[in-house]
């Protein structure tokens, strides 16, 4: 059983990656700045994403944004 205050994970692959590939740009924005991590510019522009996930999986709704 898990512990009630255990950290949860989340697989953000399907909101990095499309089906067939993991583009290292998207429009006019890069991706990776290097082979495993996210460019601040990307994560970014992916808050509203990880926002609701984080609701949905937390129950919170005062999370700002």
């Amino acid at each position: 059983m898990a512990h009630p205050h255990a950290a949860k994970l989340f697989d953000a692959t399907d909101l990095i990656c499309s089906e067939r590939s993991c583009d290292p740009v998207v429009g006019n924005m890069h991706v990776y700045i290097d082979d495993n991590h996210l460019t601040e510019t990307y994560v970014e522009s992916m808050y509203p994403a990880f926002r609701d996930i984080f609701r949905k999986a937390t129950g919170w709704e005062d999370i700002r944004g």
